[in-house]
């Protein structure tokens, strides 16, 4: 082939590619000693350039920048190595268009493998990149929980030597108590003390009546051995509300219960019985309190009564010809339940025998202490109400609340 005829064949080519919807840029290369073509890459492949040359009988070598996104080939007359068979003629633009949309097809197969491959290893790097962030963050997860557990450990170290310091301090604080509450010698009792006692409960008790002594008593208990027995006719909750079926005017609703450890059937024996007043004590369903009282006061060995409490006592018939005293807002009431009494009306505490009546509510307080001071001696009632920062009164005779009612002196 002439070399005169190679720019009528690239003019050719150029047609071809242009009406196939390709386009190329044909330019003279000074530098080169025969002519040359540099085909754009506009749609146009190696493959496809080849593919054309081959179909014309002529190859032409090509090389691809990658830099330019451009193919370069020296147009250089070859012998054609494609069988005469395989050869197509260019003037047959349906079998070139065909050749042409083969190559591009397998082009764009070999792309898309190519990026598909080039996905799945994004992919698998992204993968590779979040197993990584993940165990990290496992690892970083189990540091924590390793810390927690340091931390919670020390914690609990420090705890034990708080809680241990917190008991040499306790046992230090006991042991100055245990000292506060010595007796001399000469202050402690000289025969034998009560050790059982035991409280009467009813619904609508006064609290202060029983809590009061109780109160005391529960200091007594720790300078000497002491057991309490709560007594009521059941052993489900006594509440200090009234049982009386009176309304509260201003629409209250307020009290304390307590739980009975025995019955009036099951008690234990007894050596103090306390029988506390309150609205419950003039209530008509009140007798099993009033004949346990019958029942257990020949084996008692001392017996105190507070306010209206006496008044169960009284009715008991455990009163019968000895001195007592009650509450004075309920004198005329509690007085005229038992006329065998002699009622002491100005006496903030009376002692009769093994008997210690009392005037109203807080002076239940002041007759534990004068049993106090008679029974286990003065220095013991001095230290016990002196811990509970309250002032005796020590005149058994003090009563300006008979006054107050108006009652005549005997």
């Amino acid at each position: 082939m002439s070399s005169k005829l190679i720019p009528i064949l690239l003019f050719l080519l150029f047609s071809l590619a242009k009406a196939t919807g390709l386009s190329s840029r044909i330019a003279q290369d000074n530098a080169l000693d025969q002519p040359t073509v540099i085909f754009e890459r506009v749609g146009l492949s190696a493959e496809v350039v080849c593919t054309l040359h081959a179909a014309h009988e002529m190859s032409i070598p090509i090389s691809y920048n990658e830099t330019q996104k451009r193919f370069r080939c020296r147009a250089q007359p070859l012998k054609s190595t494609r069988p005469t068979s395989d050869r197509i003629n260019l003037h047959d633009k349906p079998a070139l268009i065909a050749a042409i949309a083969r190559v591009v097809r397998e082009r764009e197969e070999k792309e898309m493998d190519k990026l598909l491959r080039t996905i799945s290893a994004r992919i698998e790097a992204v993968q590779k990149r979040k197993d990584e962030a993940q165990r990290a963050i496992k690892e970083e997860k189990h540091l924590k929980i390793k810390v927690t557990r340091k931390l919670f450990e020390l914690l609990q170290l420090i705890a034990v030597d708080l809680v241990y310091m917190t008991t040499l301090d306790e046992q230090a604080n006991l042991v100055l108590q245990v000292e506060k509450t010595q007796i001399s010698a000469e202050g402690r009792p000289k025969g034998a003390v009560p050790v059982n006692f035991g409280i009467v409960l009813f619904p609508g008790f006064q609290a202060l009546d029983a809590f009061g002594p109780l109160d005391a008593l529960n200091t007594l208990s720790y300078m000497f051995p002491m057991n309490l027995s709560i007594l009521a006719e059941s052993l489900d909750p006594i509440s200090t509300k009234s049982p009386l079926q009176v309304p509260n005017i201003v629409g209250s609703d307020f009290g304390q219960s307590i739980n009975p450890t025995h019955t009036f059937a099951t008690a234990p024996p007894l050596d103090v019985l306390l029988i506390p007043g309150g609205i419950g004590a003039m209530h008509p369903d009140i007798q099993s309190a009033i004949d346990f009282v019958k029942k257990t006061y020949p084996s008692l060995q001392y017996l105190i009564t507070v306010c209206n409490g006496a008044g169960i006592a009284a009715r008991a018939g455990v009163l019968d010809g000895k001195k007592a005293t009650t509450n004075k807002i309920f004198w005329q009431t509690e007085t005229a339940q038992r006329d065998a009494v002699k009622w002491v009306a100005h006496a903030r505490w009376v002692v009769d025998g093994n008997i210690w009546t009392s005037s109203g509510v807080s002076a239940g307080l002041d007759a534990v202490f004068a049993f106090m001071a008679a029974i286990y001696g003065e220095e013991v009632a001095e230290k016990v109400s002196n811990m509970l920062e309250y002032e005796r009164h020590r005149d058994p005779n003090w009563d300006p609340y008979a006054t107050l009612a108006g009652l005549p002196k005997e």
